[in-house]
């Protein structure tokens, strides 16, 4: 059976891969041109634009990570992050382009939308999962660090980290990977345009599976890849501040490092981490909440009678998600000299080299001050 697809009607997986607009329900929440008119701002504007912003950002935090010698744990993590996160944008930007194809030739529009679903959606989403499990990492990590500084360089290392970051990357990848046979394209002729159109259709596989895809996709895959890692790091956030508001812990097992400078830099990386997990939390807990209803209310749905409801939600989630991945170049340079520091040196040539200099050696503290140079 073969779905014509609404170029903006794509953001969940198996059975609500639907025509929304075909669906109308007078006791909507929102009504059809208020949710048509939001989702328009937000797909042919907010989207492309925070996408290209964030693909930049991400590739100079590549860069910037890369160049530098000292690759340690943290570092190995945030480049893998920069990776998954422009990959993200990249494959989202090409989807959202449809709505901007569509101004010109809606026939067209529709046409790349419905494209990029049964093969690079799932792609995009996949992306977007490893983030958050990368995301994940970095909490725990950083839990670990703030509650055991001791032990933490010892236990969480370069190697380990690296090894961790690539099992990450193929197991999310296998997990996925069955979506991409639920459903394929096809070229039928749409009468009424007198144009041919392509539309989705569902694949034997998924038919044959319906029920154990459903369950699959709406309960273990959103369980394992979306809410687990989105409590994980609102726990790991929560117990990192709220240690490091007493401070006692922290300031007695860390004592012999001060002179080092290794506290004062765990320090710094914390408050940069917490700034990632902080914006990560407040970016995936609303499409988390959005998967529990579409999980238990039913008609909470692309089919239901508050599809444009969830049609305006399903897209304030896609910008919520492409920020998560697009605000992390402006966490650094806000929350981590070093990395300023370092992006200034690289990028910046009307920079003061004097000036830079200062402010490493006001930042460096009994660190190498060619470090930050590294």
């Amino acid at each position: 059976m073969s779905l014509v697809v609404s170029n903006e009607s794509i953001h969940v997986l198996g059975k609500y891969i639907s025509n929304y607009s075909s669906h109308q329900h007078n006791d909507n929440i929102v009504d059809e041109a208020t949710s048509e008119f939001i989702v328009n701002i937000s797909s042919c504007g907010l989207v492309p634009v925070i996408t290209i912003v964030g693909i930049i950002g991400n590739i100079l935090s590549f860069v910037v990570f890369l160049k530098q010698k000292k690759r340690d744990r943290t570092r190995v993590v945030l480049i893998s992050l920069a990776i998954s996160d422009t990959l993200y944008l990249l494959i989202t930007c090409v989807r959202k382009m449809s709505c901007i194809v569509s101004m010109f030739d809606v026939v067209s529009g529709k046409n790349w939308g419905v494209f990029m679903v049964p093969q690079w959606y799932i792609i995009g989403i996949t992306f977007a999962r490893i983030t958050s499990v990368l995301t994940m990492v970095i909490s725990i990590e950083r839990c670990f660090a703030v509650l055991f500084p001791l032990k933490v360089r010892a236990v969480v290392t370069r190697t380990r980290a690296l090894k961790l970051v690539v099992a990450i990357f193929i197991l999310v990848s296998i997990a996925m990977f069955p979506l991409t046979f639920c459903s394929y394209t096809r070229w039928t002729l749409d009468p009424t345009k007198n144009r041919s159109v392509l539309s989705v259709a569902w694949t034997d596989f998924y038919i044959k599976n319906e029920g154990v895809m459903e369950n699959y996709i709406n309960v273990a895959l959103a369980t394992l890849l979306r809410i687990t890692p989105c409590i994980v790091v609102l726990f790991c956030t929560t117990a990192v501040l709220a240690s490091l508001k007493r401070g006692q812990k922290f300031r007695k097992q860390s004592s012999n490092l001060a002179k080092s400078g290794i506290l004062m830099e765990e320090r710094r990386v914390t408050v940069m981490l917490l700034a990632v997990t902080s914006v990560y939390v407040i970016c995936l807990a609303p499409g988390s909440v959005l998967v529990l209803m579409r999980r238990f209310v039913p008609s909470f749905s692309t089919n239901g009678k508050y599809n444009y409801t969830f049609l305006l939600l399903s897209n304030m989630n896609i910008v919520l998600e492409c920020l998560n991945s697009a605000l992390n170049f402006v966490i650094y340079m806000k929350t981590n000299r070093r990395f300023n520091i370092a992006f200034k040196k690289m990028f910046c040539s009307s920079c003061n080299e004097k000036t830079l200099r200062n402010e490493i050696h006001l930042l460096s503290n009994g660190t190498s001050a060619s470090s930050y140079l590294d």
